[in-house]
């Protein structure tokens, strides 16, 4: 079989009128194209039908990323919903497999009809967890929200997957958690923290999305900290922080708690008490959080477990038998 590259590129306008090639992903269109629609139907029917290599068959459509094939395997269900469950079953089964992002809308009319709403959510499960980006959230937990209440279950993972994808974070929420655990965001010194805080800025740009904290963090937090430390004028939150940093965990210390001042509006903010306040006794976390994850308190052993009890993140910790020498939360090293 030859292929008119040609035309097909004419076809798809990939070719231009000056002879130029202008390509943005039509490769997979260009399969369509090849393949045809009587091959793409043929092999649609010959899953359905359950012949020898009909998993090869399902398989390979969805290789090609194929809308046209989700668009017959949906009338295929349409056609037999009402007279023939199993041949539609089969058909609902193919769109699980092809996982093409227009499946949604066929998962939606399926949501809350008792035959089919099982299979349904098993597509819905592939969807979300292949193409998560394609969807809008609201729409995502509008289906969740019409789902029978039995299937809770299989349900809650993926709204909070979704939500966890889809729903921003606002800006002092993720400071929060960036200050339970930084070095699992990469952070170390408030440079880096910096540098989060103008890719979190452009993403949100790039999804439109408004976050009125951001806003204020920019506006209204580096005047509060350059005023508070009396850092020159010309100077950003970060850069007057390093001003009085010590080292670049002091620098991540000092940040939290110039954030957490700024938050309260109170003058007189008790630096002391909230330094106090703050300490993480890490041995007790990483105890925890093992205990809560194995129900294995064996599992981690402490050495030295007065020095631990007397003062916080000292000791030597071990994990199986192999020795933890910075605190996977908090990224401190343990001495």
């Amino acid at each position: 079989m030859k292929t008119n590259w040609g035309n097909l590129s004419k076809k798809l306008g990939v070719l231009q009128a000056n002879g130029s090639e202008l390509y943005t992903g039509q490769s997979m269109q260009a399969l369509e194209e090849i393949l045809g629609d009587e091959w793409i139907e043929n092999t649609i029917d010959y899953f359905i039908e359950g012949g020898k290599g009909n998993e090869l068959a399902i398989k390979t459509i969805r290789r090609i990323q194929s809308n046209k094939a989700a668009v017959y395997a949906y009338k295929v269900f349409t056609e037999n919903k009402d007279t023939n469950i199993q041949k539609a079953s089969l058909a609902l089964w193919a769109m699980s497999d092809i996982r093409m992002p227009i499946c949604m809308q066929y998962v939606e009319e399926c949501i809350g009809n008792e035959k089919y709403e099982p299979i349904a959510i098993s597509i819905l499960r592939n969807l979300i967890f292949d193409s998560i980006e394609q969807y809008d959230i609201d729409r995502l937990n509008s289906i969740f929200d019409k789902t029978n209440d039995k299937y809770n279950e299989s349900i809650e993972p993926l709204r909070a997957y979704a939500n966890q994808n889809l729903a921003p974070t606002k800006w002092y929420a993720l400071l929060d958690l960036i200050q339970k655990r930084p070095a699992m965001y990469g952070i170390q010194k408030v440079e880096d923290l910096f540098i989060f805080q103008l890719g979190y800025s452009i993403a949100m740009l790039n999804r439109g999305i408004v976050d009125d904290e951001m806003e204020d963090f920019t506006n209204h937090f580096t005047n509060f900290v350059v005023k508070d430390y009396s850092a020159p004028s010309h100077c950003n939150w970060n850069t007057a922080i390093r001003l009085y940093s010590a080292s670049d965990l002091a620098s991540l210390e000092l940040f939290f708690e110039e954030l957490a001042k700024y938050k309260s509006g109170i003058e007189d903010f008790d630096r002391l008490q909230y330094r106090e306040d703050s300490k993480i006794f890490c041995c007790q976390k990483m105890h925890d959080e093992l205990k809560n994850t194995t129900n294995n308190e064996s599992i981690i052993q402490y050495n030295n477990e007065q020095v631990l009890k007397d003062k916080y993140g000292t000791g030597t910790h071990t994990v199986n038998n192999v020795e933890i020498k910075h605190c996977p939360w908090c990224g401190n090293k343990l001495n």
